[in-house]
């Protein structure tokens, strides 16, 4: 009877066992085909400025970083190894006053382009002297500074750029929503010609949104790439000509998405960004990378004691990427690691710009840090 008792137990503790390790298993291959790669951070770079440095673009054929410093309203470039090369301030009221700029970078190999603020596109040197204009049939108007990139080379001789301020958006119009989001110039000829406008499908070309609409967007393999904000759908848009036709929408499997509640009356108009909000897009070889916000670190909220207040806690963000093919199918969904957030823009080399996540990792430093990260 004892013997009989002890292969009884040696039976149910074999097949405890075995359950175990099929269920680590399970678990390591459910891990393993939900995360693919990993990110790696192949350099860092130091800018020893004070101030709050954005990076706007990237000149390969120098290897020169163009930014933003806030505190300061100027534009600075900064090298490989951080060490600042120039430093422009704006000459308020002079030949080479830029104004407030609504978006940067750098143009060709030569010049700085910005768009200011009722000011059209200038051109400048590398000394800070402005050299020329573009052309346009309107005067755009911003409201404020901005630290981003709104323009891409289609080709030598033509660009598209983002003007938000380019038509009255507040304007009522019965056949939706109100206004292009794009302008095409001809750089040869002068001419600029609005494009891309919001396809039907999508649930902000309505003619009774309230508020102007935001959107992560990029350009790759002759696409515009949309992504309005509190949303998970890609709006892809093909050239064609000196146009850019609605090709298809992307509904990516954000998992955690919170959808923007509507007014009382139908509209669309809160500025909060919401769970599963795609904040920024960036191809990098035959891969397109989706950045967003998935949520907030609640167990770090909890452990530091913090309220539940939105607004107050946004350094508590946690940001993931999905990486998809050419084909817009997803080969990776993951999580970034803590010391990086709100990815730039991506190099010659295909590595990606970051800055230094300072509220997770609780540090202060007189200088700004990036880094520049690989997904393999």
């Amino acid at each position: 009877m004892y013997v009989y008792f002890l292969k009884r137990c040696l039976w149910l503790s074999l097949i405890i066992i075995s359950i175990s390790i099929a269920g680590c298993q399970s678990s390591k291959e459910e891990q393993s085909s939900s995360q693919q790669g990993e990110w790696y951070a192949v350099d860092s770079i130091k800018v020893d400025m004070i101030g709050n440095i954005i990076p706007i673009d990237y000149l390969p054929t120098k290897d020169w970083y163009l930014a933003a410093n806030f505190g300061r309203n100027s534009l600075i470039i900064f090298d490989g190894s951080g060490k600042v090369q120039k430093e422009f301030l704006r000459e308020e009221g002079g030949p080479n006053d830029w104004g407030y700029t609504a978006g940067s970078g750098f143009y060709r190999d030569s010049l700085i382009l910005i768009q200011g603020n009722g000011k059209g596109i200038m051109l400048f040197d590398f000394e800070g002297k402005r050299v020329g204009d573009i052309p346009l049939p309107f005067i755009p108007q911003f409201g404020s500074w901005d630290q981003d990139k709104k323009f891409f080379m289609v080709n030598d001789h033509s660009m598209i750029i983002q003007f938000p301020g380019r038509h009255d958006f507040m304007k009522q119009n019965t056949e939706g929503y109100p206004f292009p989001l794009f302008e095409y110039i001809d750089l040869v000829n002068d001419k600029a010609q609005p494009v891309v406008t919001l396809p039907r499908s999508s649930k902000y070309a309505t003619p009774n949104r309230m508020q102007m609409l935001y959107y992560a967007f990029t350009y790759w393999n002759s696409q515009v790439i949309l992504a309005p904000e509190n949303d998970t759908k890609l709006y892809v848009f093909t050239l064609n000509s000196d146009d850019f036709e609605f090709s298809k929408e992307i509904d990516l499997p954000i998992k955690g998405f919170v959808e923007e509640p509507e007014n009382p009356d139908g509209t669309f108009g809160s500025d909060r960004i919401m769970e599963g909000e795609i904040q920024k897009i960036i191809p990098v070889d035959d891969k397109l990378f989706v950045f967003y916000f998935s949520g907030m670190d609640e167990i770090k909220m909890n452990s530091l004691g913090l309220g539940d207040d939105y607004w107050e806690n946004l350094e508590y963000k946690v940001h993931k990427v999905m990486i998809l093919d050419k084909d817009f199918n997803v080969l990776d969904d993951l999580e970034l690691p803590e010391y990086i957030h709100e990815a730039r823009f991506s190099n010659s080399k295909g590595q990606i710009f970051f800055p230094k996540n300072i509220y997770k990792m609780g540090e202060e430093d007189d200088g700004s840090w990036f880094y520049l990260m690989e997904y393999r």
